[in-house]
């Protein structure tokens, strides 16, 4: 935090060396904007970037495994995908998100914990590439509206419309694909207004909606 006020950092790009970001490592980091973190990177620690007021674009490496508690509370983003590799979606993690209007998780995400998008109640659609519908705590979408959308895989749609926690969306079939093209990953999500590309093929990973 210290580093983040004296040097008013606005922009970070983690390097292809660091695999752990310790709890706390940029919390209340308030002039920063924008972080892309790479694949070599497996754990982002509780709280890393709780506070970050102004962070309004995020790129989580698809190497990442776990995700600490209140990991983005309070971020500015609009959107933010979980990679596949991801399990457990902690406590708080993406809390008091004013602005995220889109969630994509990854298809190994099994349990989301509770008050997990505490006070972001600004959502109107979530993806879910998992084939079952992740546990959820009972208090895990309180503060998302029933009438946002629900994309899940066209075999699973039955699954998450039998879930008491997922029921409560309104549930349609995924539109989107990942695909690998020469070696670089490229996630292509689309709803009934935009299309979100986000392009990992560099450190300097770029999201474009169209």
């Amino acid at each position: 935090q210290a580093l983040c006020e004296e040097m008013a950092i606005s922009s970070i790009v983690i390097p292809n060396s660091v695999t752990i970001i310790g709890e706390d490592a940029f919390e209340f980091c308030k002039e920063l904007t924008s972080v892309v973190i790479p694949n070599s990177v497996t754990t982002i620690g509780g709280s890393a970037f709780l506070g970050c007021l102004n962070l309004s674009s995020v790129i989580i490496g698809k190497g990442v495994t776990s995700l600490g508690a209140s990991v983005f509370m309070g971020c500015k983003f609009k959107s933010v995908v979980v990679p596949n590799q991801v399990t457990t979606i902690p406590h708080t993690a993406f809390s008091y998100c004013r602005e995220l209007t889109s969630v994509t998780l990854g298809k190994n995400v099994s349990s989301l914990m509770s008050s997990v998008f505490y006070r972001s109640n600004n959502i109107k659609e979530i993806t879910c590439y998992a084939s079952e519908a992740p546990e959820v705590d009972v208090e895990a979408f309180n503060e998302i509206d029933s009438t946002a959308h629900l994309y899940v895989l066209a075999s699973s749609i039955n699954k998450y419309k039998q879930h008491p926690a997922w029921s409560k969306f309104i549930i349609s079939p995924i539109r989107a694909h990942e695909y690998s093209d020469s070696g670089s990953d490229v996630q292509v999500t689309t709803n009934a207004s935009s299309a979100t590309f986000v392009w990992p093929v560099s450190q300097n990973a770029d999201t474009y909606i169209l």
